[in-house]
């Protein structure tokens, strides 16, 4: 792969875990909230 093209996967992935940890966080604060609400 080209060297830019893989850095901008690397920072994808981590945008990704980024948003991805954030919803887990989300998920425990707000159970009830987040049982109703599939925009997951």
């Amino acid at each position: 792969r080209i060297r830019s093209e893989a850095t901008a996967i690397e920072k994808g992935k981590a945008a990704y875990l980024e948003i991805y940890a954030n919803l887990q966080q989300g998920k425990t604060r707000n159970k009830d909230c987040y049982t109703h609400c599939s925009c997951a």
